[in-house]
């Protein structure tokens, strides 16, 4: 899953994305990956390689504060509610296979995320984007 956040870019995480030359048709549009941050398992797919990508997009959250998401759950929209209970988190664990993975994320949330809603935006009261979902069964 992805949000887009400009007519020609979308936001997504890092590891949903298989394959740095894919092209991604979504909604019948193509897309390549612009950047991919696996140490903060963030992505931005864009129309064109030339399309700029905002800088300090994602607003910094604070511990305590409100936060909403929307995900996609048999078909529906549902809204998630909740609140930030860390901020500038490091998560870290390890693949069936055994080799070790981490990454950095900007909030953690008391959010009843599941698997699927990965790179959907995570929301404060003013709507502006603070991270997005990072959840996976982290299978390689």
């Amino acid at each position: 899953m992805g949000y887009k956040i400009s007519e020609n870019l979308i936001l997504t995480s890092a590891h949903s994305l298989n394959d740095e030359n894919l092209q991604y048709l979504i909604n019948n549009e193509k897309y390549t990956i612009l950047e991919k941050n696996l140490n903060e398992d963030i992505a931005f797919l864009g129309k064109n390689l030339v399309e700029k990508i905002p800088e300090n997009f994602l607003k910094k959250g604070i511990i305590g504060e409100k936060i909403f998401a929307f995900v996609e759950r048999d078909g529906k929209k549902i809204k998630l509610e909740g609140k930030i209970i860390a901020t500038d988190v490091m998560v870290a664990g390890f693949f069936e296979n055994g080799k070790n993975f981490s990454f950095r994320a900007r909030i953690l949330t008391d959010l009843s995320v599941q698997l699927g809603d990965s790179g959907m935006p995570i929301f404060n009261k003013f709507g502006e984007i603070l991270d997005i979902v990072h959840i996976s069964n982290f299978h390689e």
